[in-house]
């Protein structure tokens, strides 16, 4: 009869870890869901501004074909951007520096007369423009989806779940420093 009451402990103490396990777990699943989804959402725009980098190099290179070395590199630099799929530190590397290079093309295009009054670029300033805001819309949700999940990650009710399961911290995605 000394034992029932032992198996009781034991087994109420078994079920709460399970169940924390359990809903650990989820938790740590569905902070992965919802920056998988940002990142879903990233990738769509990213991918709208390459066709937009496009337009942009074949515009300046028609008023300004002697621009190989930046046009080049805005080319270059998509190209190795399209080329990474998943968000590593080459990733946000590579998209600061089209970044860069995309300013440089259009600071190029306001100071040389003929594409300032070009209907075309003007167009393409704006949608890169507007683009440019809603990449750092869904950059800050997505950052704050990471620095959340990262902050579960770190604490001590987390920690275990983490180490069982092979949790990773996610990386942050800053692009427009």
């Amino acid at each position: 009869m000394d034992i029932l009451p032992i198996l009781i402990v034991v087994s109420l103490i078994a079920f709460l870890l399970i169940i924390w396990v359990i809903f650990g777990v989820r938790w740590l699943e569905r902070s992965n869901y919802d920056i998988y989804g940002k990142w879903i959402l990233m990738k769509e725009l990213l991918n709208k501004r390459y066709g937009l980098v496009s337009l942009l190099v074949w515009i300046v290179q028609k008023y300004k074909d002697d621009q190989g070395e930046l046009l080049e590199g805005l080319i270059d630099t998509k190209e190795a951007a399209i080329g990474i799929k998943d968000l590593t530190e080459d990733k946000i590397r590579l998209e600061l520096e089209l970044s860069k290079l995309i300013n440089n093309a259009i600071f190029l295009g306001m100071v040389v007369k003929d594409l300032i009054n070009d209907g075309y670029f003007l167009e393409i300033k704006t949608d890169i423009d507007n683009l440019e805001e809603e990449i750092e819309k869904i950059e800050n949700e997505y950052n704050v989806f990471v620095d959340r999940y990262n902050r579960d990650l770190k604490s001590f009710i987390y920690l275990p779940i983490k180490f069982i399961f092979r949790y990773r911290e996610a990386i942050n995605f800053d692009f427009e420093s």
